[in-house]
């Protein structure tokens, strides 16, 4: 469950409840389900109706009540690392060999065991609700949503990668991803697969390797990897994908930061992770600067 409570505006005032749950980043059917809900939509202490207009320093108070099942996720404490925290997001710091979503081949070893664990170990009853994954293999920040409004949330994230070649100073990756002919797990680019478009931004070369910023535009499964490799530059470590860099036991891909607009306060948040130490140390012993 979680309670919010608003106090309106000059500039708001005048609004149906509705529309101004929807300013707020309420979806129809959020807004729905606090119809349904008893005492799930208060002005000033009172039940009210969402067609309610409000004014200057009224207090409207929402109560938001999950009405999904929670999956049979097992608690399990992994001591992952948490960056942020508080009524609506928890923010992961995912190392690297640990999955987001439990999977039939991973069970246990995933950012979901760790959740419900910090969930079960406080009393509280909790839905899973990544905002987006990462493969096992790359590190950095995960999102979790801790209600529906939350997990409606836009989100901005970067990457740094290191890569075999040297990039441009910037560039950009505007080409359709698709699985590759006889394969449920590789992708490549292919004329009839879906849009996908990545940005970078070269930070340091050296020892033919680059380093760079990242940004995607599309969230395609791999979509890092197979356009780097495919133009030629693949991620370090990345085996799947064409490189077997001696002594790299995974593709060298962190998600290093993500920014966003609080859906609550309206704040806006950057929440950011170090660079893990496998690939600091590739990067010390190539001599390259990061």
């Amino acid at each position: 469950m979680r309670k919010i409570e608003y106090i309106i505006t000059e500039n708001e005032s005048g609004k149906t409840i509705e529309r101004y749950l929807k300013s707020k980043g309420y979806s129809s059917s959020l807004i729905s389900n606090l119809k349904k809900t008893d005492n799930g939509v208060l002005l000033n202490g009172k039940p009210v109706f969402v067609v309610t207009s409000v004014n200057t320093n009224d207090r409207l108070q929402i109560t938001i009540i999950d009405d999904e099942e929670s999956e049979n996720i097992t608690p399990i404490d992994l001591g992952v690392d948490v960056l942020f925290e508080d009524d609506d997001y928890i923010i992961y710091d995912k190392p690297a060999g640990i999955v987001v979503h439990p999977t039939k081949v991973y069970q246990t070893q995933t950012i979901g065991n760790d959740f419900m664990y910090r969930c079960s170990k406080r009393g509280e009853t909790a839905i899973f609700r990544p905002v987006y994954r990462i493969d096992r293999n790359t590190s950095g920040v995960v999102v979790i949503a801790k209600n529906k409004l939350s997990a409606a949330t836009t989100f901005d994230k970067e990457y740094l990668c290191i890569c075999n070649g040297k990039l441009n100073e910037s560039g950009s990756f505007d080409q359709p991803i698709g699985l590759c002919d006889g394969s449920k797990i590789k992708r490549t680019v292919r004329d009839d697969g879906q849009s996908a478009l990545t940005e970078y931004e070269l930070i340091s070369y050296n020892n033919g390797y680059s380093v760079a910023k990242v940004k995607i535009h599309t969230g395609r499964t791999h979509q890092i990897r197979t356009h780097f490799s495919c133009n030629g530059f693949a991620l370090v470590g990345d085996d799947l994908y064409g490189d077997e860099t001696e002594g790299v036991s995974r593709h060298f891909l962190h998600c290093s930061s993500v920014s966003f607009k609080h859906i609550v306060t309206g704040e806006c948040v950057t929440i950011s992770s170090n660079l893990p130490q496998d690939m600091v140390l590739f990067l010390k012993k190539n001599n390259i600067s990061y």
